[in-house]
């Protein structure tokens, strides 16, 4: 329906082999349709996803749901420290993601995921500019913020 239409498709996937594996199979047979990872596949491999952004140009990754504030509760914050799913709180953002996306800056976008009711909206969004953001090039923080989604998910006419 995407590819019929001119749509995109958020995809929410893991960093398994037999994810990947699927994933790049879609991304190869509809080289025209925009697939957004959900979460950048909640992995803390930064060369998985600068492989897969270098062989499929259709590729997005959405940073929701990988910063600080979003797991506050302490057996939270365990699994995610042990899984390596933050990757910025409200002061810094880490190095290996900071060069993925300075290299893919038009490939990443900024997504919030407070549908929990434990997620401190105001929390968040603070991270999100000062963590992730600010730690950005100005360009790449411009695109980041807002151009690469309303270009990709077609938002303005």
């Amino acid at each position: 329906t995407a590819n019929k239409w001119g749509g995109f498709v958020h995809i929410h996937a893991e960093d398994d082999p037999e994810s990947v594996e699927q994933l790049k199979n879609v991304a190869a047979k509809f080289p025209n349709v925009p697939i957004i990872l959900a979460h950048c596949l909640f992995t803390a491999n930064t060369s998985l996803i600068d492989g897969l952004l270098k062989d499929h140009e259709n590729l997005y990754c959405e940073m929701s749901a990988r910063y600080a504030s979003m797991f506050s509760g302490f057996f939270a914050k365990k699994k995610a420290d042990k899984y390596g799913w933050i990757v910025f709180d409200d002061k810094a953002l880490d190095g290996n993601w900071k060069e993925l996306i300075e290299n893919h800056p038009t490939r990443f976008m900024v997504g919030t995921d407070t549908y929990n009711a434990s997620v401190n909206v105001k929390k968040a969004i603070n991270d999100i500019r000062n963590g992730l953001l600010a730690n950005l090039s100005n360009e790449t923080a411009r695109l980041v913020a807002s151009e690469n989604a309303i270009r990709v998910m077609k938002l303005v006419p």
